[in-house]
């Protein structure tokens, strides 16, 4: 009966787990994905301390000019549609202005305003038919005396909650590698570490080989000891 050696047995084991692992990518893979992700880029008027802050305060509010500002990016870099996207927030002072670029006008193809609700503080936004590949800006401004960014921000597509994201425009589209690079990863490190103890075997075998495998470990130790 020929012998098995752990070689044969890790390499069996990465073939096992990547098939397990790759069960779910193959039953998804006639299946369409909405991915939306959104970032939040939140800027203010810094006054410095040598000026009159109450002042200017009062010309910001008289003039109706906001001392802070906010862009959320929104991104849907699947391969489907989503059906609804529904943008909602409160704003830590008072709404002076809420723009969409591109603008969601008649003209546009890739997404349509559904409604648009803006109150002095807060805002609730549905979009429908939000195209993939397709990126939206959210611009905000308000002004607020403490100076606060925009924190509770609420998106939701087709009942899924958004990835907030460092960029949303420049997250990478998904694709079927991204289904498949986990099991494959497995695979190559597992067939890697297979291969790897299979050379030591084969080393082991031959005194020759085996003494120059100790040579080279003793010099490399020493080497590393020595710096």
């Amino acid at each position: 009966m020929k012998k098995i050696n752990a070689a044969n047995i890790l390499a069996f084991l990465a073939i096992i787990i990547s098939i397990i692992v790759a069960i779910p990518s193959f039953i998804a893979l006639n299946e369409s994905r909405t991915i939306i992700y959104y970032s939040v880029d939140n800027n203010r008027i810094e006054i410095p301390n040598s000026i009159d802050k109450k002042r200017i305060n009062e010309i910001f509010i008289k003039n109706n000019i906001p001392n802070n500002s906010s862009i959320i990016e929104i991104s849907n870099k699947g391969n489907k549609k989503a059906k609804t996207v529904e943008i909602a927030s409160s704003v830590p002072g008072k709404i002076n202005y809420l723009e969409f670029e591109p603008e969601l006008n008649d003209k546009q193809i890739l997404a349509k305003l559904l409604n648009s609700e803006i109150d002095s503080n807060s805002f609730k936004i549905n979009i429908g038919d939000f195209y993939e590949d397709f990126n939206l800006k959210i611009k905000i401004g308000y002004f607020d005396i403490k100076n606060q960014d925009i924190k509770d921000i609420q998106i939701i597509y087709d009942d899924f909650k958004a990835q907030k994201v460092k960029s949303a425009f420049s997250e990478p589209k998904w694709t079927y590698w991204t289904m498949f690079k986990t099991p494959v990863y497995i695979l190559l490190i597992g067939l890697g570490i297979a291969l790897l103890v299979a050379l030591i075997i084969n080393i082991m075998k031959n005194e020759k080989s085996r003494q120059m495998f100790y040579d080279i470990i003793r010099l490399s130790a020493e080497m590393l000891i020595g710096h």
